[in-house]
């Protein structure tokens, strides 16, 4: 698939054999830019633009889960997103802090894996973790056992 536009942080277009579609990432919901019934969500900007730096223009492989939406409710195909090198795109956002895990997925192959790195950018305090807090909310304890932010816990542990 060749991405042809960044819609926003989990949501992209794409070509494949020339047909367009509009992908979500599977697993992740990320902060919602400003609409005409709501306010943009903390962080949007940040993690559209973190998106659009991994990903545009690029080649990708897209993956669908064994009990797929086909399309889900806003008329996206809900897949996992691969960069050539093998990362997952949905993974790097959670990662960086630029998205949240989902708790919509239909058999959560990759729930461990994504829940582990929201685990990590919480208790790094990255992205929306940092930005979303207010002051002094976030500040680190330990590893083991990092405050709440203000856009609420990490997934729990499995």
């Amino acid at each position: 698939a060749i991405v042809t536009r960044v819609v926003n942080a989990d949501t992209i277009e794409v070509k494949i054999q020339g047909i367009g579609f509009t992908i979500g990432y599977l697993g992740i919901d990320a902060p919602n830019l400003a609409t005409k019934d709501a306010k943009a969500e903390c962080h949007n900007r940040e993690a559209t633009a973190l998106n659009s730096s991994l990903i545009r223009g690029q080649t990708v492989r897209v993956e669908r889960e064994s009990t797929d939406f086909e399309p889900n409710g806003s008329g996206r195909l809900m897949r996992y997103v691969y960069l050539k090198d093998g990362r997952m795109v949905n993974e790097e956002l959670v990662k960086a802090g630029a998205a949240r895990v989902s708790n919509a997925l239909p058999d959560g192959r990759y729930r461990d894996r994504l829940a582990a790195a929201e685990r990590e950018a919480h208790e790094s305090i990255r992205g929306q973790w940092k930005a979303c807090a207010p002051a002094g909310a976030c500040r680190p304890t330990t590893r083991a056992r990092p405050r709440a932010c203000a856009c609420g816990p990490p997934m729990p542990a499995p």
